[in-house]
């Protein structure tokens, strides 16, 4: 499963943080900055994985999340 979104690339530190519980890529966005640590806690638990890409595959721009099932 493949999540893409449009707008600008997340530099390489932001990325290592996306899935620390509270954190977020742009502290102007709205949310609590839960969504991919809880994604990331359930893809391991169930033996998959949660992949980020930023820019996402193909573009310049955007951001990615891959989930691989087990």
């Amino acid at each position: 499963v493949h999540v893409i979104n449009d707008g600008p690339a997340l530099d390489p530190r932001s990325l290592e943080m996306l899935t620390q519980r509270f954190a977020q890529g742009d502290a102007a966005q709205s949310g609590h900055g839960l969504g991919l640590s809880i994604v990331d806690r359930l893809m391991k638990q169930s033996g998959g994985a949660l992949t980020i890409l930023s820019p996402a595959s193909g573009r310049r721009d955007g951001f990615e999340a891959i989930l691989t099932l087990p």
